[in-house]
């Protein structure tokens, strides 16, 4: 999905006044209408409070209007209020001669709150507002393939690039609906065309590395970045709608490895994303570190308050500069992203104090594996692996494989998404340097 849309434009009445707030120690009078433009400014910059207290305050002056009751809609649903979010934003809709903009939000409400089937009618309704709306589009789309609707997911993608054909989202969703169709000569011609307009772009380049059966040893940085800075603001509403269950599965592992021995313990979550791991493995953690290669997303991590210490970094470059400083690695669903993983698995033995543990997961290659294929980069971009290969890597690197389980990380399109849930113990000679 776009996302809920922030409120960016002032609204276009003038009429009367309110208080506005203080500028270099003097108090402001503001109309309505500049009111509800500066609370949009302080809402785009996060500071909730002082943009709520406004929006109330113009509606107290006057309670029908429209902008301001569709910005306070979009607040009370970032505060988790979603009752509230769609009584405001209804409110909102019967009042402007166009709501294509506050249907498409009332969607997004509802995608966010797993109500499928009343986000797409306020989709359709957005359309027929405004017929060449992008944003209503391109979470049709979404929405389309969430519900396993991929030949419509296909048409509302393709009228997202006819009406944009530099939309990135809409491009890399077209393509993985045309594979998810077995047409890979469509989803080849799309990554193809887009090369030939953006000739540097890794997502394109990796994307169709991929529809081409080709092998690279793991996704470029540059992918990784480019992916997780995009998807950093609504990715925990997305995986929480796909039944994630990666850093619970992680985390059990991890108690479980550590069984009676004595901490806290100094651990890393390796690619730790937005931080989901970081509540269940604080109570474990006597220092928990967090790495990952998106900034975009250690923001949000670092909003939870449970990690000691984020850094921006590559995760094997990362290993390797602290050796013997971890009780523990841990990483969720962030080694789908490499083919070869005997560079992270040495480096993991490099960063492990003593028999530390690795705990991660992978996805898992499709059963039977083709004899000699160790690992194969699926047409979603992302790598899935053999249980005996994972083995192999882990024994070369000095661990002792403890766990191999075959687990369920999540669902896509309604389709379970397997994997392997791995926990190693470090050999003690292992890696020592």
């Amino acid at each position: 999905m776009s996302g809920i849309s922030n409120p960016l434009q002032a609204p276009n009445e003038a009429q009367g006044a309110a208080c506005g707030p203080a500028d270099g120690g003097q108090e402001q009078v503001l109309t309505l209408d500049e009111a509800v433009a500066y609370a949009s400014l302080l809402h785009r910059r996060g500071d909730l409070d002082e943009a709520e207290a406004i929006y109330r305050e113009v509606l107290a002056r006057r309670e029908d209007h429209p902008d301001c009751l569709h910005f306070l809609g979009i607040l009370m649903h970032q505060r988790g209020d979603d009752a509230a979010a769609e009584t405001l934003i209804r409110a909102s809709i019967e009042r402007v001669a166009n709501p294509a903009g506050q249907w498409n939000n009332l969607g997004n409400v509802f995608v966010e709150s797993g109500r499928l089937d009343a986000a797409l009618t306020c989709y359709e309704s957005s359309l027929q507002a405004q017929p060449d709306g992008l944003d209503a589009w391109n979470n049709l789309a979404t929405l389309y393939r969430s519900l396993g609707r991929i030949q419509d997911s296909v048409d509302a993608a393709c009228r997202v690039v006819t009406l944009d054909p530099r939309h990135q989202g809409a491009r890399r969703l077209l393509g993985y609906a045309y594979s998810r169709l077995g047409q890979t000569d469509q989803a080849i011609a799309v990554y193809r065309e887009w090369l030939a307009q953006e000739p540097d772009s890794p997502v394109a380049r990796h994307l169709l590395a991929a529809c081409l059966g080709e092998m690279p040893e793991r996704a470029s940085d540059a992918f990784v970045q480019i992916t997780f800075d995009a998807f950093a603001d609504s990715f925990d509403q997305k995986l929480e709608k796909l039944h994630y269950q990666a850093p619970g599965l992680v985390a059990e592992a991890l108690i479980k490895a550590l069984g009676g021995a004595a901490g806290p313990f100094d651990i890393l979550d390796a690619g730790c994303g937005t931080g989901l791991c970081g509540p269940l493995l604080r109570p474990l953690a006597k220092r928990l570190t967090g790495v990952d290669l998106s900034g975009a997303m250690l923001t949000k991590a670092k909003a939870r308050q449970a990690y000691d210490v984020l850094h921006l970094a590559e995760l094997c470059a990362y290993l390797h500069h602290f050796p013997a400083s971890f009780d523990a690695v841990i990483s969720a669903d962030t080694l789908c992203y490499f083919g070869d993983l005997a560079p992270v698995a040495q480096a993991a033995a490099v960063a492990l104090k003593g028999p530390g543990v690795l705990v991660f997961t992978v996805e898992a290659l499709a059963a039977p594996p083709e004899e000699g294929v160790p690992y194969r980069l699926a047409q979603h971009g992302r790598y899935t692996h053999s249980p005996d290969y994972v083995a192999q890597v882990l024994a070369a690197a000095g661990f002792s494989a403890e766990g191999l389980e075959a687990v369920i990380l999540r669902r896509e399109g309604g389709v379970p998404v397997e994997g392997w849930l791995v926990t190693a113990r470090r050999c003690a000679s292992g890696g020592d340097q």
